[in-house]
């Protein structure tokens, strides 16, 4: 999901919304630049894995939007305007060069480069998880949480860390 939140936030506001002040709305915002920063936050704050491996879904998934977008040409879909396409850079009636193009650019070079960020973002994570003081901050809200709340005995865990010490000293 970052790799398409990341993708669409970049496409829409250097292709499709480069300088018209009408885009500058409130749902616009928040679907086309609100929804990176909350999965980018999410990323950073949770341990959610990221692997090279996992292209493979980001390119497939991609591949069902493409066929998604010329089903729903086919169809006669239209957009909020009326017009024939979801975005007008995938404009299949009026260009479809351009549009067919820019599809196997978003497949092929922007989702697996959007990929290649989320990785390296989950790295940066891994990497400052893994730093001593930070390990032991997160020990000791650990060790807060299970004698505080759960009612648990120190015993089980580190025993050279003070369950009463404030989860945020460093």
């Amino acid at each position: 999901m970052g790799c398409y939140s990341l993708t669409i936030t970049f496409l829409s506001w250097t292709l499709i919304h480069t300088s018209d002040q009408d885009s500058l709305t409130r749902p616009n915002i928040h679907i086309h630049a609100i929804n990176s920063i909350q999965t980018t936050v999410d990323l950073l704050l949770s341990s959610t894995p990221v692997h090279l491996t996992h292209l493979l879904y980001t390119v497939l998934a991609g591949v069902l939007y493409v066929i998604f977008v010329v089903v729903y040409w086919l169809m006669g879909g239209t957009n909020e305007s009326g017009q024939p396409y979801i975005y007008s850079i995938l404009d299949l009636s009026e260009r479809p060069l351009v549009a067919t193009l820019c599809m196997l650019g978003v497949v092929l070079l922007c989702l697996p480069s959007c990929h290649f960020v989320w990785w390296n973002m989950q790295l940066l994570r891994e990497w400052v998880v893994s730093r001593e003081r930070v390990r032991r901050m997160v020990l000791k809200r650990e060790v807060w949480w299970w004698v505080k709340v759960s009612g648990g005995a120190t015993f089980d865990l580190v025993p050279s860390l003070d369950p009463a010490a404030s989860v945020f000293e460093a």
